[in-house]
């Protein structure tokens, strides 16, 4: 870089820090105050988000836990169940399908005689 490019950051520099001084509507004690507020405030809910993110991960883990124990259990005597109800539900079907069959037989018969009448 050349030395007046040089020279002309430096002044600028200057006269922007001397204007930032002369023209800043607080002093620089409050302006640091503030800005250690807001820094604290947001190191505060950074802290707060990593805990949340801490508990959720141990809910969900505990969780995922709790499914590997009561899964399993929960699908056998699901299957068991569809077993039991196919069981009694086979003898029922068998029972309906002659039920059908004999009211079908039952008015076969009846149009039968009303079409010899």
């Amino acid at each position: 870089m050349s030395a007046r490019f040089m020279k002309g950051l430096l002044f600028g520099s200057v006269i922007g820090a001397a204007g930032g001084l002369l023209f800043a509507p607080k002093k620089g004690q409050e302006t640091q105050a503030e800005l250690k507020q807001v820094f604290d405030e947001g190191l505060a809910n950074v802290q707060m988000v990593q805990q949340d993110v801490q508990t959720v991960q141990a809910n969900l883990l505990q969780t995922q836990q709790l499914a590997q124990e009561i899964l399993p259990t929960f699908q056998k005597e699901l299957a068991q169940e569809i077993e039991d109800f196919k069981f009694q539900a086979n003898p029922r079907m068998a029972r309906i399908r002659e039920q059908v069959q004999t009211l079908k037989q039952h008015l076969d018969a009846a149009d039968f005689k009303k079409n010899k009448i």
